[in-house]
C-alpha cells in the first residue's frame, strides 16, 4: 500500500510541475500576442484567461513543494554506489533548472499582472 501511495505522490508531483510551467508557457505566449496587437479586446482576454490561470499556477506551486517534500521523505537511496553519487548530482542539477523556471516564472507573473491587470 505504501509503495502506491508513493507512486501517486510522484506522480502528482510531477503532473503539477508540468502545470506550473505549462500555465507560465501559456502567460507569456499569451502577454506576447497582447504586445504585438495591444486592443481592449485582447487585453481583454489575457485579463480573463490570466485570472483564470493564476490560481491554478499558484496552487501548482504551493503542492510543487508539498508534494516534493514528501518525495524527498520517501526516496529510495538504495542505489550501487557506483551510481547513486551521479543521480544525486543529476538531481541537484535538475532541481537548480526548475528552482530557475519557478523564480522566473513568479517573476514574470507579477510584471504581467502589474502590466496587464491593472485598473481598467
Amino acid at each position: 500500500m505504501l509503495e502506491i501511495l508513493i507512486t501517486i505522490n510522484n506522480f502528482a508531483h510531477d503532473l503539477v510541475s508540468a502545470l506550473f510551467i505549462a500555465g507560465i508557457i501559456l502567460l507569456i505566449i499569451l502577454a506576447r500576442e497582447v504586445e504585438k496587437h495591444k486592443t481592449a479586446e485582447t487585453i481583454y482576454l489575457y485579463r480573463s484567461v490570466s485570472r483564470k490561470f493564476s490560481p491554478l499556477i499558484l496552487i501548482s506551486l504551493v503542492l510543487i513543494f508539498v508534494l516534493g517534500f514528501f518525495r524527498y521523505l520517501t526516496y529510495d537511496y538504495t542505489f550501487p554506489e557506483s551510481f547513486a553519487r551521479t543521480r544525486v548530482n543529476i538531481l541537484i542539477i535538475k532541481h537548480l533548472i526548475l528552482l530557475g523556471i519557478v523564480g522566473y516564472g513568479v517573476h514574470l507573473h507579477f510584471k504581467l499582472v502589474k502590466k496587464f491587470d491593472g485598473p481598467n
